[in-house]
């Protein structure tokens, strides 16, 4: 398996690289709901982490089918929504989504694979067909390189994140919060 990740690798990280992100010259979305399931419900979590930890942009997670039930009927249109699909079941429904919110003038962008296409997303992030084991490993780069450029737009630096240093009360509380999972653990 290892074999496998690391020879699928430089495909991966090409297309993540030249993938067709929004120019966001608009500025950022007011939030991003990141939306999966399955085996990939992990990568919609991290990718909402990692946006809220570079951008300060709100940012959700959730499965696919929840979000239709809950998040949807509360979200502005104005927001972005990330589908995450490497396998081919997710990519059919994440397609059905994107293709009923494209409806109501909402910008989506699919991270999907050769093997399972999202075609009806208004932008996509297509990576070689990839082992479902391995997806998680692969669709990363591309959260990344999201979760960069709306960093970017947002005029903050995501080679330094000074807005998480230099708002220090939230630091410090942050640190509380962290390490208070610790507790009871003997470290």
């Amino acid at each position: 398996m290892l074999a496998s990740i690391w020879g699928a690798a430089p495909a991966v990280q090409a297309a993540a690289l030249a993938a067709d992100l929004p120019a966001f010259d608009r500025g950022p979305p007011g939030g991003v709901r990141m939306l999966s399931g399955g085996a990939d419900l992990g990568s919609a979590q991290y990718g909402a982490a990692k946006l809220v930890e570079l951008t300060r942009i709100p940012a959700w997670w959730s499965d696919l089918e929840e979000f239709a039930h809950s998040q949807y009927w509360a979200m502005p249109t104005g927001d972005l929504v990330v589908v995450i699909a490497a396998a081919a079941g997710i990519a059919r429904y994440a397609n059905e989504s994107c293709d009923a919110l494209g409806k109501l003038g909402v910008t989506t962008i699919a991270i999907d694979t050769a093997g399972a296409p999202v075609a009806s997303a208004t932008h996509r992030v297509t990576l070689p067909a990839i082992d479902g084991d391995l997806a998680p490993l692969a669709t990363a780069l591309p959260l990344q390189r999201l979760a960069y450029a709306l960093a970017a737009a947002s005029g903050l630096d995501p080679n330094t994140r000074l807005h998480l240093k230099h708002d220090e009360a939230r630091f410090r509380v942050s640190r509380l919060l962290t390490r208070r999972s610790l507790v009871g653990t003997g470290q």
